[in-house]
């Protein structure tokens, strides 16, 4: 399993790494990305869950950030070059899923999906 990760929205990932985003020539990065998939259940009675997923991009900034490590044992600390990946997905990024024609119906068909199982959820949580 992944360790924890912290969550910064782009605000707080921006100020915290404003001089390597500025100048990312400057601190050894290069830009990488991954794509995962949102995924959701189509409910149905009449027939089994259908999943219906999406392709998400996430882009990031992967630099060498120097660091201070205090050695467990001894106590010392040295200076170490650490890699950090720093997020840098924008609204833009995913901007295709909304306005290319091949997305419509797929993106369409899980809004619905989602709406009707948060109803169905809704429904669930009353009864």
């Amino acid at each position: 399993m992944a360790p924890p990760t912290l969550v910064h929205n782009r605000k707080e990932v921006f100020r915290q790494y404003d001089q390597i985003l500025q100048n990312p020539n400057l601190h050894d990065c290069e830009l990488r990305s991954i794509s995962q998939h949102e995924c959701t259940f189509k409910v149905s009675e009449d027939s089994p869950p259908e999943i219906i997923c999406l392709p998400f991009k996430r882009i990031f900034q992967r630099c060498i950030e120097t660091a201070i490590e205090k050695d467990k044992i001894t106590g010392k600390k040295t200076k170490v070059d650490k890699w950090v990946n720093i997020e840098v997905t924008s609204a833009e990024t995913n901007q295709d899923l909304l306005t290319e024609e091949r997305y419509r119906d797929d993106v369409r068909d899980f809004v619905n999906a989602e709406k009707e199982l948060k109803k169905l959820m809704e429904k669930g949580l009353t009864d």
